[in-house]
């Protein structure tokens, strides 16, 4: 999922399949990335988990000014600083990124058409604003904060 097209991306949640064979292997990695507008490499935050079949994860990705967040089931799991330095993982200024609003599309279950997602997706939620801990943590518990929240996709919750 995300906000991306050829030549053009914001921002982007993804999940690897258990056998991802990269150098190095990220199988099950589910990670938020920021992008400069044009693409190519990012700086985002994730967690690398065994993923159990029919079972719901619970994932909220977070840009504020200087870093991405990345939270499961309500709980924090890793920071990264897109720019600066100060706490979180931090990149050399060689790899730092400035993220702007482009005009790309969202898109659910793949963000440029190159790969999509297998599984069910639900309860999309978008903010204008960066969430903190505390109202991440009620949105796992079902309490929605709505300061800030520009659209909402709730989807089917039934199979």
């Amino acid at each position: 999922m995300g906000k991306g097209a050829e030549g053009q991306q914001d921002w982007v949640f993804r999940m690897y399949n258990e056998t991802m064979t990269n150098n190095p292997p990220r199988p099950n990695r589910i990670s938020f990335y920021v992008f400069n507008p044009l693409g190519g490499e990012g700086i985002g935050s994730h967690f690398q988990d065994p993923v159990q079949a029919g079972e719901w994860i619970h994932v909220v990705g977070v840009a504020d000014e200087a870093t991405t967040s990345i939270y499961k089931d309500g709980v924090f799991r890793d920071c990264d600083r897109y720019t600066g330095s100060g706490p979180c993982h931090n990149y050399p200024s060689s790899l730092r990124v400035t993220p702007t609003h482009g005009s790309a599309p969202l898109r659910i279950g793949t963000r440029d058409f190159g790969s999509f997602f297998l599984g069910a997706i639900r309860e999309v939620r978008l903010w204008n604003r960066a969430l903190t801990a505390i109202p991440v943590n009620g949105l796992f518990g079902d309490t929605t904060p709505q300061d800030g929240l520009v659209t909402e996709y709730l989807l089917s919750r039934t199979w």
